[in-house]
């Protein structure tokens, strides 16, 4: 624990760092990831994965997101509701293939949710292990 005096002479400590929990997926972890979830029994979560790795989006702003925040021209999400501040997140070339692919031929409704069924558009969806994805995102070479 660092010390330090302040004008006064007073000693002020420096606090411990909470224990945080800090992980970061590997290649093979990531692979796997993507395999599993392409055999799960939930039809969106392959796509959910393949948004969220590239973009680093919180699990909750990936299950929140709208038709209306994907900004295919400009190649970004618009993300009003955050956990901190609200943020536009850049899209890759392979996020932006999927969202194409998810898409609905007829149009969309903007307040349709990307990845959720509508039946579910009140439900909160979480998941604590998708924390994991961000994770990725910040500790990744390439993609």
């Amino acid at each position: 624990m660092g010390c330090r005096s302040d004008e006064s002479g007073s000693i002020i400590r420096k606090p411990k760092t909470p224990p945080g929990r800090l992980r970061f997926l590997t290649s093979a972890e990531n692979a796997r990831l993507l395999d599993e979830s392409k055999r799960g029994h939930r039809p969106n979560l392959y796509n959910f994965i393949l948004v969220q790795l590239p973009t680093g989006m919180r699990p909750s702003e990936g299950a929140a997101l709208t038709w209306n925040q994907v900004d295919f021209d400009g190649r970004i999400i618009d993300l009003r509701e955050t956990k901190t501040d609200p943020r536009r997140v850049p899209l890759t070339v392979p996020a932006i293939e999927t969202l194409a692919d998810l898409a609905p031929v007829g149009g969309v409704d903007c307040d349709d949710y990307v990845f959720l069924p509508k039946k579910l558009k009140d439900a909160e969806v979480m998941n604590e292990c998708l924390h994991f994805l961000r994770r990725w995102f910040f500790g990744r070479k390439t993609i």
